[in-house]
């Protein structure tokens, strides 16, 4: 995640759902840093937990957790846009053996 989105993340979604917010902190732990886009470099559970609220405020249902090409289409999408690197043809296959382990 750029540090851009997860700024706005917190200025545009978090900051009016306090309950998410509060969970979204108590993921990323107790240590200073909870909100910064710094943390999401060396907490993973902070990351994915930000990862989510990027879905979670995207305007689709989340397609099954088997459909390998419904994910990447999502993913491209919602999360790396349109305009990002991400080739959702080619992802397919990554989220198919995602899927498979």
């Amino acid at each position: 995640m750029e540090p851009a989105t997860h700024d706005d993340i917190w200025r545009n979604f978090l900051r009016f759902r306090p309950d998410l917010a509060s969970a979204v902190r108590q993921v990323g732990g107790a240590g200073a840093g909870v909100g910064s886009a710094a943390l999401l470099v060396s907490n993973l559970a902070y990351a994915c937990a930000m990862a989510r609220m990027a879905y979670v405020r995207a305007p689709a249902q989340l397609p099954a957790a088997t459909d390998s090409a419904g994910l990447s289409a999502y993913h491209k999408q919602f999360y790396n846009t349109l305009l990002g690197a991400a080739d959702a043809q080619r992802n397919t296959a990554l989220f198919a053996r995602a899927i498979a382990a």
